[in-house]
């Protein structure tokens, strides 16, 4: 009965803020021992329990905030994860939701014309591993996959509430038309200062950095690490997919080599999915992405160690 009144409370009540400050106290009473102390690994419970990172902003990016509530208050069938619906209240729940939003970049900070986007994860296939590995070498198995969020301009208004999730229903997707397409936010983690930086790439639709975040650590951090990335705004693009991205000497060479790995992962993973979206479109009227199959072959590319 609890759940089925938690599930109607989170259709009739979509606007519900949380409190982040509450949230994290709800963190560490209840989430905290298979989670990790600040959500960002989980705890050797949780590993054996398959628990993912909720600070992590890829993990998030197919989830608005009602169905994540939805989540913690009924659970992920299948998984360690059970549901908090009879422990917490609905407020609690969104609260616990605001602290894992806090502080991450928003899809509308790398595209502030979005209106609709697309998540889904990509597996890179062998030619992209080959035209990667030729250039900076192979990557790790648990580097071949990688979530893309693909934004569109809005048809009509623009939300004011930042850009809508477009579920993976073939008739949603359908009305997602190539031409509409912003570009891409993929997110890569990299060697940076001594730690692991999530690093946030957006990527206009011709693979030419926008912007790049970083989405962990404190703000004092985030902004001396943002500042270090700078340089690479404005590099890459689909011709830089046959050589490695550089800065033109206004980074360091450790930094620009670490960046090069990262910058490919993350084009030839929106290049997966123009291939998914060539596919989809294949017979409109209008030609969806056609540089999508313009990607080098392994012959034309330029090695750099």
């Amino acid at each position: 009965m609890e759940a089925v009144a938690l599930a109607l409370i989170l259709v009739a009540e979509p606007a519900i803020v949380g409190d982040p400050a509450q949230g994290a106290r709800v963190y560490r009473a209840e989430c905290a021992a298979c989670h990790g102390a600040e959500g960002l690994a989980p705890t050797a419970l949780g590993a054996k329990l398959k628990a993912s990172s909720l600070r992590d902003p890829a993990q998030q990016l197919p989830f608005d905030n009602e169905r994540l509530a939805d989540l913690i208050g009924h659970g992920i069938d299948g998984t360690g994860m059970p549901g908090f619906g009879r422990d917490l209240s609905v407020l609690e729940i969104y609260d616990l939701v605001a602290w894992m939003r806090q502080g991450l970049p928003h899809l509308a900070d790398y595209f502030p014309a979005a209106g609709q986007y697309l998540a889904k994860p990509f597996t890179l296939d062998k030619p992209a591993l080959e035209r990667i590995s030729a250039i900076v070498g192979p990557l790790a198995e648990n580097e071949t996959t990688t979530m893309v969020a693909t934004l569109f301009a809005p048809d009509g208004a623009l939300p004011t509430e930042g850009p809508e999730y477009v579920p993976p229903d073939p008739i949603r997707l359908d009305t997602l038309s190539p031409k509409r397409k912003l570009g891409y936010v993929i997110y890569v983690p990299i060697a940076m200062g001594g730690q692991t930086q999530l690093v946030g790439f957006g990527l206009g639709a011709d693979l030419v950095i926008k912007k790049l975040t970083v989405a962990n650590g404190n703000p004092k951090t985030r902004a001396a690490s943002e500042r270090e990335l700078a340089p690479f705004i404005g590099e890459g693009g689909r011709q830089k997919l046959k050589s490695a991205l550089t800065s033109r000497g206004r980074a360091s060479p450790a930094l620009t080599k670490t960046m090069a790995r990262a910058y490919l992962r993350a084009a030839e993973s929106a290049v997966m999915y123009d291939k998914d979206e060539s596919a989809r479109h294949v017979f409109d009227d209008e030609p969806a992405t056609p540089k999508a199959a313009d990607a080098p072959k392994a012959a034309d590319i330029k090695v750099h160690r």
